[in-house]
């Protein structure tokens, strides 16, 4: 899900994870060199989101302030209901952020999507896919 306000994008995941929930935003081959955000939702309530940066085809997605870039998320938040999650999170349509890449307001926005049934960082996804969204309308 996601609506545009002004100059910033707010998304949200809704999955059946029990581990963390991710999104990749305009990959080049497979992963690589996609801009992503992972969301982690612990049992206890507490709630993680990690700016990252996919350097191959299949990984690794080190954190953007690992690759001498910024945490770009500016506000994130989320819910877990024993197997169903919710993860939010914010951030501008244009960073000017290296490792990020441009959300056009309008238009189509290529994404991958995954989501673990573990909560380390750099566990395997245990789903994935794809999709293009268009970006003229809010879902």
């Amino acid at each position: 899900l996601w609506r545009i306000v002004g100059e910033r994008i707010f998304m949200a995941i809704d999955s059946e994870a029990k581990g963390w929930v991710s999104i990749g935003f305009e990959p080049t081959k497979i992963m690589a060199n996609s801009d992503m955000v992972f969301g982690f939702v612990e049992t206890s309530g507490s709630v993680k989101a990690v700016d990252a940066w996919s350097t191959g085809m299949f990984g690794p997605h080190p954190a953007d302030v690992d690759q001498g870039g910024k945490d770009s998320i500016l506000s994130f938040a989320g819910l877990r209901t024993g197997n169903r999650v919710v993860f939010e999170f914010s951030r501008d349509l244009v960073t000017g952020d290296k490792y990020d890449k441009p959300i056009p307001a309008k238009g189509a926005l290529k994404i991958i999507w995954a989501y673990s049934q573990s909560m380390g960082f750099n566990a395997k996804h245990s789903r994935a896919g794809g999709a293009t969204l268009d970006m003229g309308g809010s879902n």
